[in-house]
């Protein structure tokens, strides 16, 4: 058995490994999109501020990925 397997992956080579690397990517991919879309746009102001609002590095890091400027308030006297 073990030799049927090695014979028809060294006949067929990685392309019989293709679809599923491209079904894996694929589903990488979609991970990546929801965990963006979470991070970017469906966090509320306050675990914003929590995660990355006192740490300018982190604030940075997430204005990058999130192509997003955040302003600031003006402050009012």
């Amino acid at each position: 058995m073990k030799s049927v397997v090695l014979l028809s992956f060294l006949l067929t080579g990685c392309a019989a490994l293709s679809p599923t690397v491209d079904k894996a990517a694929d589903a990488y991919d979609q991970a990546r999109l929801g965990a963006e879309f979470t991070m970017c746009r469906a966090i509320s102001i306050g675990a914003w501020v929590r995660a990355y609002g006192n740490d300018a590095e982190k604030a940075q890091a997430w204005r990058t990925i999130c192509h997003q400027q955040v302003t600031e308030l003006p402050v009012t006297k």
